[in-house]
């Protein structure tokens, strides 16, 4: 710089101290950890391009207020920032340089800048205002979506074997969100334990095995934990892991209480029972492929 220019040192110098006065050194170097840590990511270098030209074009903003936003003012600031950028060094994300950055877009902004109008403040702020109500009212009138929903009993109607489901809660225990099936058919088949323990047995698609105390039901206690656990072996051409409903039935109606998923091998499933009574329990198959058990196994606890 030429030292005994000092109306480009004063410029240079105020413009500095807007910075300083801003904490701008900060902000840039934030937005470096940004790169840092999300490298692979275009928009984050484009970010931090952007980034630091508005730094330095609100600066040059601050310095005309300073000085005026007059013609002459602008003239030799505009000087300034040529002479800087004739001496340019190499690019530092972490410093400012005054002027070494988009010089020809910043010395266009500082020609054709105007002191913002107090109509042109308030028409600004009424937009604001104005567009602020408009996405709080979209967003007030938008459901709330969650991954998980409360849960809650769910009773199946059955009739001549089929068992048909009444609104059933899809995302306890899983990943989903309050997905209903309304009005499907899902067949069943009674699987009988003897001692606790079943022979094996297939279940498709919408396929319900339900099973029984030898034919009868287990009378258990309010608070008593049930361990369901399923010996599961390959199906040919069949993925490992199902998605099944995990229930009990009780007076003639099935509540699911989990959506688990099973895979080959053994499997425990567990249910606390809710109130005294007679019970029996089942798993209804709810995804695509065929599972095959070789044994069931109930523990009451």
């Amino acid at each position: 710089m030429d030292i005994n220019n000092t109306q480009s040192i004063s410029y240079v110098l105020t413009h500095e101290y807007f910075h300083l006065r801003r904490f701008d050194m900060l902000r840039k170097v934030f937005i470096l950890c940004a790169v840092c840590v999300h490298w692979f990511n275009p928009l984050v270098w484009v970010m931090s391009i952007l980034l630091n030209r508005d730094l330095e074009m609100t600066c040059d903003e601050e310095v005309l207020k300073h000085f005026g936003a007059n013609k002459t003012t602008k003239k030799e600031y505009a000087y300034a920032l040529i002479e800087i950028a004739e001496a340019r060094n190499a690019y530092s994300p972490i410093r400012s340089y005054f002027s070494t950055n988009s010089a020809e877009e910043r010395i266009i902004s500082i020609m054709k800048y105007k002191k913002a109008s107090c109509l042109s403040v308030a028409m600004a702020a009424l937009l604001l205002v104005c567009f602020t109500n408009i996405f709080v009212a979209f967003a007030c009138e938008a459901p709330l979506q969650t991954n998980y929903a409360e849960p809650y009993s769910t009773e199946l109607l059955t009739t001549d074997g089929k068992v048909i489901s009444r609104s059933i809660n899809d995302s306890i225990n899983s990943n989903y969100t309050d997905t209903r099936i309304d009005n499907t058919n899902f067949y069943g088949e009674t699987v009988n334990c003897i001692n606790g323990i079943s022979g094996p047995h297939e279940e498709s698609n919408a396929h319900m095995a339900t099973y029984t105390n030898n034919g009868g039901t287990w009378s258990l206690k309010s608070g008593q934990t049930v361990m369901i656990t399923l010996d599961v072996v390959p199906v040919e051409n069949a993925e490992d892991g199902w998605s099944v409903y995990l229930g009990y039935q009780k007076d003639g109606n099935y509540t699911i209480v989990s959506n688990p998923r099973i895979f080959i091998g053994s499997t425990t499933l567990p249910i606390t029972i809710p109130e005294d009574g007679e019970y029996n329990f089942f798993i209804l198959n709810v995804s695509a492929g065929k599972i095959s058990i070789s044994s069931s196994e109930i523990n009451i606890g």
